[in-house]
């Protein structure tokens, strides 16, 4: 869990600097898991159910 929060507030800090736009942890969160979570969970030997 705590490498997927880590995860989010990279992409967070880069999708702010790359588009300009604030976001909240809260949206960074719901996409990243919409665009990675699966990714991330095949990665890291979890599942996703």
């Amino acid at each position: 869990m705590e490498g997927q929060c880590q995860q989010i507030e990279q992409y967070r800090l880069k999708e702010m600097e790359r588009s300009g736009r604030e976001m909240t942890l809260d949206e960074a969160a719901f996409e990243w898991i919409e665009r990675y979570a699966e990714a991330f969970a095949r990665d890291y030997n979890f599942s996703i159910d």
